[in-house]
């Protein structure tokens, strides 16, 4: 996968370079482009991930045995196509549906195709009397070399800080759509991204994540993060940050 970049300076999405193409490492280091949060975190195994494209790969090879003649160079490249489509399938699910969310509270009408699904988000956000402050809203953190694009940037009544992030996924039945491990790491950084770094160390900031059934439309479950959970997943984060770092070895932080 690709890893998105931001301009230090106005925090604008770099992701693609000359003729389009994903913006290299090397084109990064010499514009001196922050990463975005989500691929740092790409430095970390992700089992849950693992696992899922896993299953997918399998289900898919046992849905489409080999065909005479085939060989297995070619039938593994036509399973894993098979795979993959339905992993573009779901990440063009979860792009249209933010798109539909953030028109929708910019004010344009409801789209028909996602009514299900945001019904139970405006409720809440009724009910809550939570105030949405920026929606998709890009930054860059030069002092600690990241950047990424926040879902809701929000307060509540009693003026506490938001940080909103949507999840779209494949749920089942009676099975709750958890957290899978990362989420508050991401809402963190993102804190960090748009109230500062005091802000998250004096527990000022909330974290929400919206899990989105993508399977059984209306579907909508609320997770929230407490202060000090936010405070760990941002310390957490400054640790994977190093690694990354290292790892790439490119450090675009403000010396």
């Amino acid at each position: 996968m690709a890893e998105h970049w931001y301009c230090p300076n106005t925090g604008s999405p770099q992701h693609f370079g000359a003729g389009g193409r994903p913006t290299s490492l090397r084109e990064a280091r010499a514009k001196e482009l922050c990463p975005s949060s989500t691929s740092i975190q790409g430095a970390l195994a992700k089992p849950a991930l693992d696992n899922w494209i896993k299953k997918n790969l399998v289900n898919s090879a046992f849905t489409n045995p080999p065909v005479s003649g085939e060989s297995p160079e070619s039938y593994f490249r036509r399973i894993q196509s098979i795979a993959y489509q339905q992993t573009g399938e779901a990440a063009e699910y979860g792009t249209a549906f933010h798109k539909a969310a953030e028109d929708y509270f910019n004010g344009e009408p409801l789209d028909p195709k996602f009514e299900k699904q945001l019904q139970p988000i405006i409720e809440w956000k009724e009910k809550k009397q939570i105030e949405f402050l920026k929606l998709e809203h890009t930054f860059a953190s030069p002092e600690h070399g990241f950047g990424g694009t926040i879902d809701i940037v929000a307060t509540n009544p009693k003026g506490a800080k938001l940080i909103c992030d949507y999840k779209t996924r494949k749920s089942k039945p009676n099975e709750k759509m958890r957290p899978y491990g990362l989420e508050v790491t991401q809402l963190a950084s993102y804190a960090v991204g748009y109230w500062g770094q005091e802000a998250i160390e004096n527990e000022e900031c909330h974290g929400v994540n919206i899990f989105v059934s993508s399977t059984e439309p209306g579907r909508v479950e609320i997770h929230g993060y407490k202060p000090c959970e936010m405070l760990q997943g941002w310390r957490f984060f400054q640790a994977i940050s190093e690694c990354w770092f290292n790892l790439r070895k490119y450090d675009p932080r403000t010396k």
